[in-house]
């Protein structure tokens, strides 16, 4: 979703620098829990989903700014609100889960 609009933004100095950002912070949030999974380590893991988490909060900012700036629509600005707070409470969640249990293990079993 973030790619194909990224696309469709002007081609100016200000556009890229947006559009980096943007896609950086964006492809940043599963990149980060999947880094923080597979170090196999909870306490790890805890600490690269709350990466993950401040990642998503920017990728709201960035998204605020392009609606700001007209690059995308109010109808793609409240779909990707919308998505950026489902995954913030998905973070959230987890990361209470994992403060619950002892070791990852238990999370992958249960």
């Amino acid at each position: 979703m973030v790619i194909k609009d990224i696309e469709k933004f002007p081609r100016n100095y200000v556009s890229r620098i947006i559009s980096e950002q943007l896609l950086r912070s964006a492809s940043s949030i599963s990149a980060n829990i999947a880094e923080g999974y597979g170090s196999g380590y909870t306490q790890e893991f805890i600490h690269s989903l709350r990466i993950a988490r401040k990642e998503n909060a920017e990728s709201l900012n960035w998204i605020i700014k392009c609606s700001d700036i007209q690059y995308i629509s109010s109808e793609r600005f409240h779909q990707y609100n919308d998505m950026i707070e489902e995954i913030r409470l998905m973070i959230n969640a987890l990361i209470k889960k994992l403060k619950n249990k002892k070791t990852l293990s238990h999370l992958i079993t249960s």
